[in-house]
């Protein structure tokens, strides 16, 4: 969860000014995007968090999930990877919403700011909108600035750890990656991803405030983001292009 937060904003002028400044503070980079509706939410990956304790009673291990779900989506959807291409798998599950050790970031803020507020059953809680400086977070992971590819070990025994139920890997700490858009929904939503070796948050990076800072939208104020959202076109629509949003916006 966020202790100490960068800002409070209670509308997308606010927020765009404070993204400004924040630039300023991590330098002119490319930042990355994340919106909780909690604030009490921690950037910890799905698969391991305690609330998915009725997925792992069914499937017990991360590697049971991974290899239910390359199983059977061939047959629903017609741009599968390879078998062995672990990475784009794991991109594939955590946009679909299965649990991974992925976390999911934009480099859009206003597309993270919809994630934050879009759902009102949580509008009695104040939301946080993470930034992340991707580099910086690999510097201090991988000794490395840029995004190394994934297919380099040992990037790629973390991949391949969640389908075979081992540990290979040396990485002992999140790092950030680009994923080819292989999904219409990556590429709307400017998708990026942070990979997770455990269950440690991302908050609790040592010199975290050089690494990662939050944003606080207050509850009071959420109504008043997803309309001003709702005017600039940053909806469920546009965020999620295919058939099965478009039914439902029918129906």
């Amino acid at each position: 969860m966020s202790e100490d937060i960068f800002a409070e904003v209670s509308g997308i002028s606010e927020l765009i000014d404070a993204v400004k400044f924040c630039q300023k503070e991590f330098g002119k980079n490319n930042l990355w995007f994340r919106g909780h509706s909690n604030k009490d939410w921690s950037l910890i990956p799905s698969v391991y968090r305690y609330d998915n304790k009725e997925i792992f009673d069914k499937f017990e291990k991360e590697n049971d999930i991974c290899q239910h779900f390359r199983l059977f989506a061939p047959s629903r959807y017609n741009r599968c990877p390879a078998r062995d291409d672990y990475p784009a798998w794991l991109f594939l599950m955590q946009h679909y919403g299965c649990p991974t050790r992925l976390l999911d970031w934009s480099a859009a803020p206003l597309v993270a700011t919809y994630f934050a507020c879009f759902n009102d059953k949580y509008d009695d809680y104040d939301a946080d909108l993470w930034i992340l400086h991707p580099t910086r977070l690999n510097n201090r992971s991988i000794d490395d600035a840029a995004f190394v590819p994934i297919g380099t070990m040992p990037l790629w025994n973390l991949f391949e750890d969640a389908f075979k139920n081992q540990k290979d890997s040396d990485i002992v700490k999140p790092f950030a990656t680009l994923s080819e858009q292989i999904d219409l929904r990556m590429l709307v939503q400017e998708g990026a991803f942070t990979v997770h070796p455990d269950s440690n948050p991302l908050e609790n990076l040592e010199d975290r405030a050089k690494v990662v800072k939050s944003l606080r939208i207050k509850s009071c104020h959420k109504k008043n983001v997803r309309e001003e959202l709702n005017l600039l076109s940053i909806k469920e629509s546009v965020l999620f292009p295919d058939l099965s949003t478009l039914a439902r916006k029918m129906s």
